[in-house]
């Protein structure tokens, strides 16, 4: 499994050499490195190089992007239709038996909230994305990944709502005034300040409007990604660009203790206190449909699974 991870990982980074050089692509790969070899400060010390490397680089090029943004591309609008935004490429209908259940989390718990579920039959109802775009991703140029990044800012900054991937299970409903909150993500301190999988905000929000545009740039000009995790150096290229945006984030008062806790524990020997524990004091959890959860009756996963769709 891990000789198949570092395979997967060294295919996707290799792009980045054409940006930043090969030993900025080593430093990447080491960070990967000492991660599966337990020295995660090792480890951390490298992605937080990694990062920082690919923010500079698009600072250079895409800044001016944020600059040229007017303000009434910004001016914040109310959420008429308050939808919540999730995608299963292939269609519902061909969807694994965990996302039925989360996706069904979200419908159950949705409270005023119409659930959109995006399929590659019905997005061009609702979004209408640049010819380029378009056309480098009908050639395997931009993943299905990076494409769904582009959807989710888009379709917020065009209609506002609340992106949630279809692995997120959703405890109950989530409380939230768009009359006074303008964003709303997941946080962890000292660990992360946003998660793309999870956010939203009023139409013509400022970061996915301004995040978006970048993203158009970028591809315009490039036919490689140059880092996987390319929504989150855009966003952080926003947040330290934009006042705006950083005191939008920074005021987001988060609904999840730890959205990632279930990930992060999928072998973890159960326990009952835990587990009232991460209820909680998480709205929702990030899961995945890439291991079979339901064949586990003893975790975390199977039971929130079996609870809460």
């Amino acid at each position: 499994m891990i000789v198949n991870g570092l395979k997967r990982y060294l295919k996707r980074s290799l792009p980045c050499v054409k940006f930043l050089g090969w030993g900025h692509w080593a430093v990447g790969i080491s960070s990967r490195l000492f991660s599966q070899m337990r020295m995660y400060s090792c480890a951390r010390w490298c992605e937080r190089y990694h990062s920082a490397k690919i923010v500079e680089y698009l600072d250079r090029h895409y800044a001016h992007v944020i600059d040229s943004i007017s303000p009434l591309e910004t001016q914040s609008g109310e959420v008429t239709q308050k939808r919540i935004w999730t995608l299963w490429w292939q269609g519902i209908n061909d969807a694994p038996e965990s996302v039925l259940r989360t996706i069904g989390s979200m419908r159950s718990n949705a409270g005023d909230f119409e659930v959109i579920v995006i399929d590659k039959y019905n997005y061009q109802e609702y979004i209408d994305l640049p010819f380029y775009i378009m056309e480098k991703f009908s050639k395997g140029i931009i993943s299905i990944q990076n494409f769904s990044d582009i959807l989710r800012l888009s379709l917020i900054a065009k209609y506002g709502g609340i992106w949630m991937d279809a692995n997120l299970l959703v405890l109950r409903t989530i409380k939230i005034d768009w009359n006074s909150d303008e964003f709303i993500t997941s946080k962890k301190a000292g660990e992360y300040l946003w998660t793309g999988f999870f956010m939203g905000g009023r139409k013509n929000n400022v970061l996915a409007t301004m995040a978006s545009k970048i993203f158009f740039a970028y591809w315009k000009d490039n036919d490689a990604l140059i880092d996987y995790f390319l929504i989150d150096r855009i966003i952080e290229l926003c947040y330290n660009k934009s006042a705006i945006v950083k005191s939008m984030i920074d005021s987001v008062n988060s609904p999840n203790k730890d959205i990632m806790w279930v990930l992060r524990n999928l072998k973890r020997h159960y326990s009952e206190a835990v587990y009232k524990d991460i209820i909680a004091n998480n709205v929702c959890l990030k899961l995945t449909h890439k291991l079979p959860l339901l064949n586990s009756p003893d975790t975390y996963a199977y039971r929130l699974l079996t609870e809460f769709s």
